[in-house]
């Protein structure tokens, strides 16, 4: 390779020496969980290296690289602190890993939100509150103690007299944030202690909770309120969805409203329209610097005026890393042309790095923060270049000659460059942007350039509109109706063209996270295509390079545990889903099948359990749907799955429909799936249906016609096989439906049991048990058990029982030959 290409990039980077203290310090704080070196002993080198560097001052190049080590052992510090060091009287020292009733005193720190979480069959819960507080003291067996630490605060109910800056006390029970556990799901564990947070208190009852001191809202907390206030006047409940649209656009707030919504920008690849990132602040400030510029007012003047409205907009927004950024590069910029002084870009981005990380170093790993970040720097450092590979050749040419040209040919020019221009940063942020996505999101879509592109101007117009309905309500608050009336407008017009463009055809891809080696190759060899190589083998190896490494990305994944089970192999998973059952069949040949989806206790199901290990599992449709009785624990969430999974058929026992039409929320299951034209079909006993080559469903229980007491003892009892081996479900099934199993004559044995009733014990179970005979059971639980489950597992006797409420996800595996694999997980032996 030629030396010219690196000597450029060692010079730019001499020009940019915060891009290069910010490289060592975001790499230290990457790596610090593999350095085993105390905070105490990072800062005594720091500090050490420091002043060798300041001796040493003659020799630039030893001077340098001494000091970028200082500045290693500084980000290995802070990220030390953040990360592992807490004080002695922290919440957390006083909360086992199980749930502890404890009374405390807390200072809320943010004002509480309302949130409505959504269960099954569309239906949600009542209203509760979520804030964040701070431990102030605990009370324990020797009296009220000192406490400190942050914590997650839920409140089972709307409580207005709560508002940030109160002293409260309250009684409640604390517990770690769960981590995952099933593949796939978001890790609330990880994310809060990034934020410090280790504990989450759940507060049934507001009479729970008593105010100490009521002081008032600190001004920030005011601010941000009255914006949300003046946001919301006029609109009226018809519509409520496009207020919840355009205040999670502008403010950044999300609503349970606005789920299917979400979806469909998560789907389109737009979802950064929706949240807010640089874009929104470089629209509202230089919004405000055109409109002055237009009425004559002096260029100092513009940015002031303009930077004073984005660090207010970044105060009322929600505080996320985009926000942040987007301010300090914003005020950076307006502070350089101040000044009188050229900040190159890089410079202010590592600026604005360095300074978050400085506040909070584990953002490095909050997913928002590397797109936020990662995107802006491959669009200053690439897209002149992929300008240049996309043949872009007015920029030669040279000003003089333009001007002599027609005004029509001008504009055509201008609008071809602006178009070109266009393409490369979205072909650009794409690229850069879809390797984190599929690392963290496991999801891809080919027509991100092209529906961000269509979507811009709307959203660009949403969201002025949106501000101006804030700042127009404070002044003419008699027009807010009008205002509302406008502002709903423009965000119909975003979801009707987010809409159109979900319909496109593979507009939403899972794709299996790659791992970190593929990512970095494909960034790497996205760079060194887009040098300007002279020699035409060069850029062919280099184009080549960058097209195998985009490939492998794209199809690795694939060749993993999917490829294994269309090898011939059985794939079962119970996922964890609380108080309910949710079983995943992939049976050699990709013929996916469920047996049951639901839950008493998860909210969203769907989208929180189901479809995140689905997408984890490159699954985009599922073919069958079993559902085994008429309790809602089972069949909360099978509709949704008909419907986005786009099942082929659902299928029941006979006596399936008249138990469901003795609880409302079965007449609703049977009306959604009526309405999507998936009308469950009964099976009976003695139907075998076949999902492959060599697996197959046989069908034991019950009986058309039979009479049966209950809807638990209705339960399809269906026996899986496969190579051989088989796995035996049973539903809820109680004493009334085994004894009649037991008695029938049938072959019951089965390798390995899904446990009846949730691995209750009823006075059949134990002759049951015996009767199939498995080498190993699964049950699917709730956190806690029962008096009748802890039964149960004394009178299996020495089988092996996995819970999915310690084990979380269970799948177990059988291959061609037979050979069966379990693999929980959550506790993996």
């Amino acid at each position: 390779m030629s030396k010219l290409p690196l000597e450029r990039w060692l010079r730019q980077l001499a020009r940019h020496p915060l891009a290069s203290v910010a490289v060592f310090f975001v790499g230290a704080i990457a790596v610090h969980q593999y350095v085993l070196i105390t905070p105490v002993w990072s800062i005594l080198i720091a500090a050490i290296l420091l002043v060798v560097s300041i001796g040493v001052r003659g020799r630039a190049r030893v001077a340098s690289s001494l000091m970028l080590a200082s500045i290693t052992f500084v980000g290995l510090a802070s990220a030390h602190l953040a990360h592992f060091q807490f004080e002695r009287n922290d919440i957390a020292n006083f909360v086992g890993e199980s749930s502890t009733l404890i009374q405390t005193r807390l200072e809320l720190v943010d004002q509480p939100r309302l949130r409505q979480a959504t269960f099954g069959l569309r239906s949600a819960s009542p209203p509760r509150l979520s804030t964040l507080a701070r431990v102030r003291e605990v009370l324990t067996h020797d009296g009220w103690k000192p406490a400190s630490g942050n914590v997650l605060v839920q409140v089972g109910n709307y409580d207005p007299r709560l508002h940030a800056g109160q002293v409260v006390q309250v009684v409640g029970t604390f517990e770690r944030p769960a981590p995952a556990t099933n593949p796939g799901q978001f890790d609330w564990s990880n994310y809060y202690r990034q934020q410090r947070v280790m504990v989450a208190i759940q507060v049934r009852k507001p009479a729970a909770i008593q105010i100490i001191e009521d002081r008032p809202p600190p001004m920030l907390s005011y601010l941000r309120e009255q914006s949300r206030a003046m946001l919301a006047a006029g609109f009226d409940a018809d519509d409520s969805l496009d207020h919840a649209l355009v205040r999670a656009l502008v403010l950044g707030d999300y609503d349970p409203e606005l789920r299917d919504v979400r979806e469909l920008f998560r789907s389109t690849g737009t979802s950064h329209h929706l949240a807010i990132s640089g874009m929104h602040v470089a629209v509202v400030g230089g919004s405000v610097f055109l409109v002055l510029r237009i009425f004559g007012a002096n260029p100092r003047v513009c940015w002031l005026a303009a930077t004073a409205v984005v660090l207010l907009y970044g105060i009322i927004a929600t505080p996320s890393p985009p926000v942040w950024r987007s301010v300090l590069l914003f005020s950076s910029a307006a502070g350089s042309f101040l000044m009188r002084r050229h900040a190159p870009a890089i410079q202010l981005l590592a600026f604005s790095v360095l300074a978050m990380l400085l506040a909070y170093p584990l953002d490095l790993f909050n997913p928002g923060f590397q797109l936020s970040f990662g995107t802006v720097l491959g669009l200053m450092l690439l897209s002149e270049r992929m300008l240049v590979k996309l043949g872009d050749k007015l920029s030669s040419e040279r000003r003089e000659d333009l001007e002599l040209q027609p005004i029509q040919v001008r504009i055509a020019r201008y609008l071809d460059r602006l178009t070109l221009r266009i393409v490369a940063a979205g072909l650009v942020a794409w690229i850069v942007s879809m390797p984190l996505v599929a690392i963290h999101f496991d999801r891809l879509n080919p027509w991100q350039v092209f529906a961000s592109i269509l979507l811009a101007p709307i959203v660009t117009l949403t969201l002025l509109a949106g501000v101006l309905k804030i700042a127009l309500t404070v002044v003419f608050p008699a027009f807010d109706f009008v205002l509302a009336d406008a502002t709903a407008y423009c965000s119909s017009l975003m979801r009707g063209a987010v809409e159109l463009l979900a319909r496109l055809p593979r507009s939403d891809i899972p794709l299996p996270a790659p791992s970190i080696w593929l990512a970095v190759a494909c960034w790497v060899s996205f760079v060194i295509a887009l040098m300007p190589w002279k020699r035409p083998g060069a850029r062919f190896i280099s184009f080549s390079a960058f097209a195998f490494a985009f490939g492998a990305m794209l199809m690795g994944p694939y060749l993993g545990d999917r490829a294994f089970v269309s090898s011939g192999s059985l794939r079962v998973t119970l996922l964890s889903v609380g108080a309910g059952q949710c079983s995943v069949v992939e049976p050699p040949g990709g013929r996916v099948t469920m047996f049951d989806c639901g839950s008493n206790t998860m909210t969203d199901l769907i989208s929180n359990v189901v479809s995140p290990f689905l997408r984890a599992r490159s699954i985009t449709q599922v073919d069958t749907v079993f559902i085994s009785h008429a309790d809602t624990d089972h069949f909360s969430g099978a509709a949704d799955i008909a419907d986005a999974y786009d099942a082929r058929e659902v299928l029941v026992s006979h006596q399936f429909e008249s138990f469901a039409k003795q609880s409302d929320q079965g007449e609703q299951l049977l009306k959604l799936l009526s309405a999507i034209n998936r009308p469950p079909r009964a099976v009976n006993v003695g139907d075998s249906i076949p999902l492959g080559s060599s697996t197959r469903v046989d069908v034991l229980w019950p009986r058309a016609g039979a009479e049966i007491k209950n809807s638990n003892d209705a339960s399809s009892v269906v026996r899986l096989t496969h190579a051989g081996k088989s796995i035996l479900f049973t539903g809820d099934i109680q004493d009334e439906a085994m004894r009649a199993l037991l008695e029938s004559g049938m072959d019951l044995q089965a390798d390995i049991l899904i446990a009846p009733h949730h691995g209750s014990s009823e006075t059949t179970t134990q002759r049951f048990v015996s009767a199939v005979n498995p080498d190993i059971i699964f049950s699917s639980n709730d956190r806690g058990l029962s008096g009748k489950q802890r039964t149960f597992e004394t009178v299996i006797g020495d089988r092996k029982l996995y819970r999915t409420n310690t084990s979380g996800a269970i799948t177990v595996t059988i291959d061609r030959d037979g050979n069966i694999v379990v693999d929980p997980h959550v506790d993996r032996e």
